[in-house]
């Protein structure tokens, strides 16, 4: 009797172990729940000087004002992963031909990006102004940033700078509500969230020592996308903490008896990890050239794992009043670990 007795003392408490996990899966729903309803990016944005102070308006005095606006009819490539898009979008520009050509306006360009179609411009005469329109096909890229990744939001960027005029000459003019997305684009997996637009120009210096500057006008065209849904956690980060969350169990088990069980099921948590850490690479980004938060939790996660397997193996040594011990401080080093890899999105 009093040897059986002594063996239940090397074995976990399951009650503990429950309530531990109620309180970690309580955890988990607090600290996804802002990366889930807010849209944080870390992407790239476009230089660009906005004209809007006195030391500026010296520069633009006898400028053209040139309104623009995009009309973003479809993606017919809308690629995240691999930072590629392509759109058929019109872009139209409203000036008076008095001060600056037509011939002028129609040599903007797509930065990161290039024409795969420009059609001749359908012009309008609209109280002495030119209304003139372009239907393109623009293929482009955006330096977009995956640390949050699978958490991701991004912002994509359509700069259009016209290299051939300077802001003396003319100065680009627009609102946000100067973009239209049509409601024909169905992409799967994002939602559209927000637009803005942003005016100004770019400066070029030509010298090292900042004697000749070089400036163009610039108008960039933006577009927030926010991930619908949970399914991206469903597919990658639930699936890490749920085969994870099986090692705990093996501390509840009687070494004496289940010894081969234990150790099984130890290699089984790493083997499912790796595993499902190659399905999730599958579906990353190609060599961002840092870690993402997926790399993270998986290093996180392996550590983890190695050291209960070390547990684990002397399982028939350690008491069950320091296994209890072992579950929490495994619970711990999780939850500080996902909060201090979080905390940029959640803070």
């Amino acid at each position: 009797m009093s040897k059986e007795k002594n063996k239940k003392n090397y074995v976990a408490s399951f009650k503990w172990h429950i309530i531990l996990l109620l309180i970690f899966s309580a955890f988990i729903a607090w600290i996804l729940y802002k990366p889930l309803v807010s849209f944080i990016t870390k992407d790239h944005y476009p230089s660009i000087v906005p004209i809007n102070s006195e030391k500026n308006q010296t520069l633009i005095q006898n400028s053209a004002i040139v309104q623009a606006g995009m009309y973003v009819q479809d993606f017919s490539e809308f690629d995240f992963v691999h930072d590629q898009f392509t759109a058929d979008v019109i872009v139209w520009f409203k000036f008076d031909p008095k001060k600056i050509s037509l011939d002028k306006i129609e040599k903007f360009s797509f930065d990161r990006g290039k024409f795969e179609q420009k059609s001749p411009p359908k012009i309008q005469e609209e109280d002495d102004k030119i209304f003139a329109r372009y239907y393109l096909k623009v293929t482009f890229k955006n330096r977009l940033n995956y640390i949050h990744f699978p958490l991701d939001d991004h912002k994509i960027n359509l700069i259009v700078t016209n290299y051939s005029i300077s802001p003396s000459e003319a100065i680009f003019k627009s609102f946000n509500d100067n973009i239209i997305i049509d409601k024909k684009p169905k992409l799967i997996g994002w939602d559209l969230i927000g637009k803005e637009v942003k005016t100004g120009y770019i400066k070029n210096n030509l010298y090292p020592y900042g004697t000749k500057d070089i400036y163009h006008p610039r108008i960039i065209f933006s577009i927030n996308f926010s991930k619908s849904g949970i399914r991206h956690l469903i597919y990658m980060l639930i699936p890490f903490l749920l085969v994870f969350l099986f090692l705990p169990l093996t501390l509840i088990f009687d070494p004496f008896k289940q010894s081969d069980n234990i150790i099984t099921i130890s290699l089984a948590v790493m083997s499912g990890l790796l595993a499902h850490r190659f399905i999730v690479g599958g579906m990353s980004p190609t060599s961002p050239g840092y870690l993402m938060l997926a790399d993270k939790i998986f290093i996180l996660l392996i550590i983890g794992s190695c050291i209960i397997f070390i547990f684990n193996v002397f399982g028939d040594k350690i008491s069950g009043f320091y296994k209890n011990i072992i579950i929490f401080l495994l619970y711990v080093y999780v939850a500080l670990g996902l909060l201090y890899f979080l905390y940029p999105i959640i803070k």
